[in-house]
């Protein structure tokens, strides 16, 4: 199985956990007399063999993560690539803000009001986020392309 293969089966994991979490929430209390609409020992016996198969499948994920070297020039793990990966997109959606609220200028309604002036250029700002989500996208994108080329451990 490729790494790709193993995250998509986490996400629908994830996506089955909340599931359950949900039914068996709503099977909790019932009225006296009413039987429950699904069997809720059940649900439970199936939300704990999946928690359990998912906490060995992310073992498996991390630890082909730390051992599979993507980056041969730095000698950089998948493990490292993502956590620079997480760094991006961290300085990306930091940036955008700044850019944002560069475009809401806060205006005036009458000349004696004070007038504001930015600090620092817009345009300037606006370059420094697009060029952050470019660098985002490239590193993600190597991510992904080994994703699909490394076998799981």
């Amino acid at each position: 199985m490729k790494l790709a293969e193993a995250l998509i089966i986490r996400a629908a994991n994830n996506r089955r956990l909340d599931e359950l979490t949900r039914r068996i929430q709503g099977n909790l209390w019932i009225q006296e007399g009413d039987k429950p609409a699904e069997d809720v020992s059940a649900l439970l016996n199936e939300l704990e063999m999946l928690i359990v198969g998912q906490t060995v499948l992310i073992r498996r994920i991390n630890y082909t993560n730390s051992m599979t070297i993507v980056d041969t020039a730095n000698s950089a793990s998948m493990s490292d690539l993502i956590a620079e990966r997480d760094d991006r997109r961290t300085r990306q959606r930091i940036w955008m803000v700044f850019a944002n609220a560069l475009r809401q200028h806060p205006g005036r309604q009458a000349k004696s009001e004070i007038k504001f002036l930015p600090t620092v250029s817009a345009k300037e700002m606006n370059d420094i986020a697009d060029a952050a989500a470019k660098s985002l996208r490239d590193l993600d994108t190597q991510i992904q392309a080994a994703n699909w080329t490394t076998e799981l451990l």
